[in-house]
């Protein structure tokens, strides 16, 4: 009977805490049963269901709340790995259902055990005993929270430059006709804003090593638009012609295109 009332309990506690992950108010009382839930019971119960009373209450203490983490970040990436979207819900889902499976086992090793205690085999050798196995599994544990870690930051970072507003600058040389002394050049410079603001930089573009420059032009691009300049310049075989962008706030930036030499 006492087994039943702590599952029951424990199932109403989950209930609740589970109903506060989905969005229902449970009003003061979510903070403290979400930290029961989900840094203390869930290694507490793993504790219970595998070393049972072989750990002294000192070292089950210390153990609780980083194998209480260790569940709850290889959950978290078992889910991403299944492919199924990380929320606060489904996180509170699956740390429940281990929980609930290391109770029920801790319940049965609870009255299976002990009589079976004498017949307990043999370590293979001085090093394997009940707490090195535990401390092995404790060191498993906290080097896949640290991996799940770094791949949820990892993660983070990349969606986050890759939602970064950017100004680009592109360069394409579209048509060289040799003339007498030199070769015409038609290019194109492309401006890409990505920025929720219009902006205003000015372009330069230049013939180098030659002295030829187009004069400076102004550029009006809207919030998430383009624009594109054409011009037609006389240059040399192996020259470079560089379009310089800044102003209004835009980090520099700058295409290059080589003006090639026919063979």
């Amino acid at each position: 009977m006492p087994s039943l009332v702590v599952i029951l309990a424990y199932l109403a506690l989950m209930a609740v805490v589970v109903l506060g992950a989905a969005g229902l108010g449970i009003g003061p009382v979510r903070g403290p049963l979400g930290l029961l839930v989900g840094l203390v019971a869930p290694g507490w119960l793993l504790l219970g269901a595998t070393a049972g009373q072989r750990l002294g209450a000192g070292h089950a203490a210390a153990l609780t709340v980083p194998l209480s983490l260790a569940i709850c970040a290889l959950s978290g990436t078992v889910l991403t790995l299944a492919g199924v979207k990380l929320t606060t819900l489904s996180l509170t889902l699956v740390v429940c259902a281990i929980s609930l499976a290391c109770l029920l086992l801790a319940m049965v090793r609870g009255k299976v055990v002990p009589p079976l205690a004498a017949r307990w085999p043999p370590a293979a050798g001085p090093w394997l005993t009940p707490r090195t196995a535990m401390a092995g599994g404790l060191v498993i544990a906290i080097v896949g929270m640290g991996a799940a870690t770094v791949r949820q930051i990892v993660s983070i970072n990349d969606a986050a430059r890759a939602s970064t507003p950017f100004v680009a600058l592109t360069g394409e040389l579209q048509q060289a006709t040799p003339i007498a002394g030199g070769v015409r050049v038609r290019v194109a410079f492309t401006t890409i804003n990505s920025q929720p603001r219009a902006i205003r930089p000015r372009l330069e573009i230049s013939v180098l090593p030659g002295t030829e420059a187009a004069p400076r032009r102004t550029l009006t691009i809207g919030p998430g638009g383009q624009a594109s300049v054409h011009g037609t310049l006389v240059a040399r075989c192996g020259d470079e012609v560089v379009a310089h962008l800044s102003g209004d706030g835009v980090p520099g930036r700058t295409s290059t295109l080589r003006v090639a030499c026919a063979q």
